[in-house]
């Protein structure tokens, strides 16, 4: 247990694995923030915290390998969620929410795959955030079938759990 509270407690002060290698972060601080670092106010603004806070050899990891921001989602990507208030009304989070991106995971992904075409040069970012809203748009809309389909399951079974009596015929599609 107090290994996986230091290991907790590393990763909340900006230390986080990821490359096959520990890699020091180093966000600046904003005492007003509460979670103690600045959060980004939109897009631009993360990018610019990135850049401040990375260090050089990740930077050069993202700008040369276009899949490091999917290798990185459960790691920097969880840091981002955490500690930029992405779970919460933060400044970024609302930012997101006005761009119809809602889910914090899809708000992180957006983040760390536009700052690869951020650091390449790029600036438009409108396909990244676009492609982002309609997975988070399907996210939602499949978490509301689902709920809708377990009613109708307990309308007609009962209170019995669905997953229980559930048999795949082979006919489901998935996306």
């Amino acid at each position: 247990m107090k290994r996986a509270v230091l290991i907790f407690g590393l990763i909340g002060l900006g230390t986080w694995l990821g490359c096959g290698s520990k890699i020091e972060l180093k966000p600046t601080a904003d005492a007003d923030s509460p979670t103690g670092v600045l959060i980004p106010t939109d897009l631009t603004a993360a990018h610019e915290e990135l850049d401040a806070m990375l260090p050089s050899r990740t930077k050069k990891r993202f700008k040369r390998d276009l899949d490091f921001a999917s290798e990185v989602h459960h790691s920097l990507g969880m840091w981002i969620r955490n500690n930029w208030g992405l779970w919460s009304d933060s400044a970024l989070a609302l930012w997101f929410n006005s761009h119809g991106i809602t889910h914090p995971d899809y708000m992180s992904s957006a983040i760390l795959e536009s700052y690869s075409s951020y650091l390449n040069g790029g600036r438009e970012f409108e396909s990244i955030i676009e492609v982002r809203r309609k997975r988070d748009v399907r996210h939602r809309v499949s978490g509301r079938a689902s709920k809708m389909l377990e009613d109708k399951f307990k309308q007609e079974h009962g209170d019995s759990d669905p997953a229980s009596s559930y048999h795949y015929s082979g006919s489901e599609v998935c996306d």
